[in-house]
């Protein structure tokens, strides 16, 4: 899982223009499987350990990277654990049965 931390996302944004399609709300939900690619509109910061693994403005990186792999592996434990989720900032859980969603 460390190697989600080791690598920098490529920005696609800058933080403000990322904001700034949030508030016009060019934005959408997308789940774990769809955000090969993807800019995200807000941070996503898992707890623990509570830092930023994507700002806003930075892409998810290929469906095979080390950044959706973290998730993946967070998402197979919240699943195969259920009562002991992880709070991850920038991620809605819609269904603890399927996974989540990324603002």
């Amino acid at each position: 899982m460390s190697e989600g931390f080791s690598i920098l996302p490529k920005p696609d944004y800058s933080p403000v223009e990322a904001y700034e399609q949030l508030v016009r709300g060019n934005i959408g939900k997308l789940k774990l499987g769809d955000m090969a690619g993807r800019t995200v509109a807000t941070g996503v910061v898992p707890y623990p350990p509570g830092i930023p693994i994507l700002m806003p403005g930075e892409n998810a990186g290929p469906v095979d990277g080390a950044i959706l792999g973290y998730f993946k592996a967070l998402e197979a434990f919240d699943l195969r654990f259920p009562g002991f989720p992880h709070d991850t900032h920038g991620v809605e859980v819609e269904d603890a049965n399927t996974g989540c969603g990324v603002n």
